[in-house]
């Protein structure tokens, strides 16, 4: 890489890192580029408004310049295109089928989904809706909205069973968020439909907010602590990727 380049991008990481802002002696010091140098790169910077300055303090902090071009990043994402490529991995190195889902009100709707090809399968109808609570990626999302969003849903719900397997009591449903807050991964065990086992992993985006759930339906007959352990890991894994291409840069 280019070494003027190299730089600017290590000023640019150095103070997203800060909300106070970052004085030159800080850069200088934190990143060891000589003085002449640094002047000349955040002159630039400045220039181009993708560094601020605040003369009373005399710090810098991201200018108006990079939300410009987080907004133009923003405005051209498209879940499914760059999820498509995960999902089908997913599905592929499982042999399971694999779905993205994202939340529609009070439902979660899945708006991709990849089907394996063994005889034993949930084949999933493109579009279709669930209550949250009841449904793996229901849970994943619901469980990372904030305390009033959660209270608010749970308060007014129709806590009807779907199966003889589906949770009706609202505390459960709270313990239960809170596990999936602490391990990272939602289960369905045939709530939504019988002799279906559902893992669920949340997706964040730019803003640390919920955006959808990646989700492994697996037919309980083949599923066990091995494979549990299997699905679990890799869907923890394809989050991050996908969170992270959807620009949030904080560990899951």
């Amino acid at each position: 890489m280019v070494k003027s380049a190299e730089r600017v991008i290590q000023i640019l990481d150095f103070v997203k890192e800060s909300k106070e802002g970052i004085s030159q002696k800080d850069f200088i010091t934190g990143l060891g580029i000589p003085k002449s140098s640094m002047s000349a790169l955040l002159s630039t910077l400045l220039a181009s408004e993708y560094l601020s300055y605040d003369p009373v303090s005399r710090r810098y902090k991201l200018g108006p310049g990079i939300v410009s071009i987080v907004g133009r990043y923003l405005a051209n994402l498209d879940i499914v295109r760059i999820a498509e490529p995960i999902i089908r991995q997913i599905a592929a190195t499982l042999d399971e089928s694999a779905e993205l889902a994202v939340r529609k009100g009070r439902d979660i709707q899945i708006i991709f989904n990849v089907n394996c090809l063994r005889p034993l399968q949930r084949v999933t109808d493109f579009g279709s809706c669930t209550s949250l609570h009841i449904a793996a990626a229901g849970k994943a999302i619901l469980a990372h909205l904030s305390e009033e969003e959660i209270e608010d849903y749970l308060s007014t719900a129709d806590m009807s069973p779907v199966t003889a397997k589906t949770n009706t009591d609202t505390e459960v449903t709270r313990h239960e968020l809170q596990e999936i807050r602490e391990g990272g991964i939602a289960y369905c065990f045939e709530e939504r439909c019988i002799g279906i086992i559902a893992l669920a992993s949340p997706v964040f985006d730019v803003y640390g907010q919920v955006k959808g759930a990646i989700v492994v339906p697996i037919p309980s007959i083949r599923f066990d602590k091995k494979k549990a352990k299997e699905v679990e890991q890799l869907l923890k894994y394809a989050s991050i990727n996908l969170s992270h291409q959807l620009g949030h840069t904080a560990e899951i």
